[in-house]
């Protein structure tokens, strides 16, 4: 390990959270944990290649006068206006 470098300095920072006698035990499971994740993105990649992604449909523009219609109607329920 060369402290120089700061990928080496940085996983000696991070071993050293571990007591002495674990270390070794978790950089071979740091190992095995990326093989396995490549593993998993492999996997991932191939499953992904025959998903069809469909875009949602666009939502209708709506009438905003009628809109304003019936916030005036529901306005003028609130202020007892009488529209018989």
């Amino acid at each position: 390990m060369n402290l120089d470098i700061p990928l080496h300095r940085e996983a000696w920072r991070v071993l050293r959270g571990y007591p002495p006698g674990s270390r070794t035990e978790e950089v071979c499971r740091a190992v095995l944990w990326r093989r396995d994740m490549e593993h998993v993105r492999e996997i991932l990649r191939e499953e992904l290649q025959n998903v069809k992604i469909q875009q949602p449909a666009e939502e209708p523009v709506q009438d905003t006068a009628s809109d304003d219609r019936v916030m005036d109607f529901l306005r003028s329920l609130q202020e007892g206006a009488d529209f018989i």
